[in-house]
């Protein structure tokens, strides 16, 4: 929340579950912003409204706890309801107006917040945003924005893949991977360094081609144990080379064996 000053008012934020806390709401309000939090079932409010058959109503909020309408330094706060494949989602809003932000809008607004996470895990995972030489804000700001005209083009050219005459099957999809690594490495070359347009678009045509080559198939209802899974630093790479790093064998993930000598 120190980041909330340099954010313009007006603005809508979006929160997934253990976000939710009275404490940001009021900030968020005092600033001019509104925001959709996804509620967690540990609060008695919560469960009380995903039993009931109302999936749309207004409460009164303090402290994190519901209380009367009259109650003093009271926030009010709307609740929405509704199941994906029998997950009850629990939202908590204040965009009241439920002439202007419906039922169904609300649940948009929330859906489109697994975008904004599917972007940043570009930016950190398949870009390594997090591995950054930049030196000073300026430059590191640069590198934020070159990478976010990388992932723009990328879905530019995935799109371009998809309306290719060969249509995919059901269960496939193209591999977003393969297509940023090609966009930065093949495409944003020929854009920047060559002089011969001609030749750049058939080019460019024959690696969107090689996109559409690179699929990869959907698996309907598939999960997976969420897993953290820390950014590979440089003594990653050494302990890799070497073998060991700390006693450890890094390429086993088994300890070393030190040989003993016998006292006798």
């Amino acid at each position: 929340m120190k980041q909330l000053d340099k954010v313009n008012t007006y603005n809508v934020f979006l929160f997934d579950r253990n976000y939710f806390c009275q404490n940001i709401l009021t900030q968020i309000i005092n600033h001019n912003c509104d925001a959709v939090f996804r509620l967690s079932a540990n609060c008695n409010f919560v469960r009380e409204f995903a039993k009931s058959k109302c999936d749309d109503k207004i409460i009164y909020l303090k402290k994190s706890k519901r209380v009367k309408f009259d109650t003093v330094d009271a926030t009010k706060v709307r609740l929405i309801k509704y199941t994906i494949k029998n997950e009850t989602y629990v939202l908590c809003t204040t965009l009241l107006d439920k002439n202007i932000y419906s039922y169904d809008m609300i649940k948009y607004l929330y859906n489109r917040r697994w975008d904004g996470e599917e972007f940043y895990k570009i930016l950190n995972s398949n870009l390594l945003l997090k591995i950054s030489n930049a030196k000073t804000l300026e430059t590191f700001q640069q590198s934020v924005y070159a990478k976010a005209i990388v992932v723009i083009l990328s879905r530019i050219f995935n799109l371009f893949a998809l309306k290719c005459p060969t249509k995919l099957k059901e269960n496939e999809h193209i591999n977003f991977s393969d297509c940023t690594q090609m966009t930065m490495e093949n495409i944003l070359y020929l854009l920047l360094y060559k002089d011969d347009s001609h030749n750049n678009i058939s080019e460019i045509y024959r690696i969107i081609q090689s996109i559409r080559k690179s699929t990869v198939i959907c698996l309907p209802d598939r999960h997976y144990l969420r897993v953290a899974i820390r950014t590979m630093f440089k003594w990653y790479y050494t302990a890799h080379t070497r073998g060991t790093h700390k006693g450890k064998d890094v390429r086993r993930g088994t300890k070393s064996k030190k040989k003993v000598k016998n006292k006798d």
